[in-house]
């Protein structure tokens, strides 16, 4: 059994572009159950909106994630402005 994943990090002037950036960079994943999703505290406030979009766009089933001073992903590190890095996984069901 192999899990298919799939992650993007954006960036943006508000949480809207940044979050919009980030789903522009993932690739299909055709089921997705489980999202990582982590913003930093720059748009901390907006964490449901991110949360509301990306769920939204993919489908997804259940979330984790949290508010930071800086996020990682795909290759690069965003501190003190708003970014969105998401990472979605296509997990067995009752796995997690």
């Amino acid at each position: 059994m192999s899990i298919i994943f799939s992650s993007g990090l954006g960036v943006g002037a508000d949480w809207l572009e940044a979050t919009s950036d980030c789903l522009d960079q993932l690739d299909s994943v055709s089921n997705p159950k489980l999202g990582f999703i982590y913003i930093t505290d720059a748009i901390g406030a907006d964490l449901p909106n991110v949360i509301d979009m990306v769920i939204a766009a993919t489908v997804l089933v259940q979330c984790i994630g949290t508010v930071g001073g800086g996020v990682c992903g795909v290759g690069r590190e965003v501190y003190d402005r708003p970014a969105v890095s998401v990472m979605l996984g296509d997990f067995p069901k009752k796995s997690f």
